[in-house]
């Protein structure tokens, strides 16, 4: 099947989204398996190994309980990923790297007397 999505998008995507939210991680379930039907079960399940509280028996069990013809589809887990993208962006620009705070704090040499 050709996927205007692919598997490779998806996961880009889904690096930008916690596991660890039991809500947030059903609803990115019934999205994968809404847009990838039974072949998105690897795209799934690798994601929801990055939750801290991951459970591979409740990962599978869920997976199962999901229709592939659920109301949730691959623009929720898009727009997920894009507000995941938006804050991590947003504390890149906020904080400097430590290199550039450690300028900022040393004297200039016209400055120094």
């Amino acid at each position: 099947m050709q996927y205007e999505h692919t598997p490779e998008k998806i996961r880009a995507a889904l690096t930008h989204i916690p596991a660890d939210d039991r809500e947030r991680w059903l609803r990115i379930c019934m999205a994968v398996k809404n847009y990838f039907g039974d072949d998105g079960w690897p795209l799934f399940n690798e994601w929801s190994e990055s939750a801290a509280n991951y459970d591979a028996a409740a990962a599978k069990a869920t997976w199962k309980s999901c229709k592939a013809s659920g109301a949730v589809g691959i623009g929720t887990l898009l727009r997920e990923a894009m507000a995941g993208a938006s804050i991590l962006s947003a504390l890149a620009r906020r904080r400097p790297c430590r290199k550039k705070r450690r300028r900022a704090a040393m004297p200039n040499a016209s400055n120094v007397r």
